[in-house]
């Protein structure tokens, strides 16, 4: 089976992404590795 690589197949195929958020906002819940790794990052 072959996948055709093109942009609008990817899109249709990978979910969308994620909305970036604020990193002063944690009030959404997270994964223990991502909020981490978020708290490492932010100043």
């Amino acid at each position: 089976m072959i996948i055709p690589l093109n942009a609008e197949e990817l899109a249709k195929l990978a979910p969308p992404p994620p909305p970036k958020v604020n990193p002063r906002r944690r009030s959404t819940p997270a994964s223990p590795r991502h909020n981490s790794f978020q708290s490492g990052v932010s100043v």
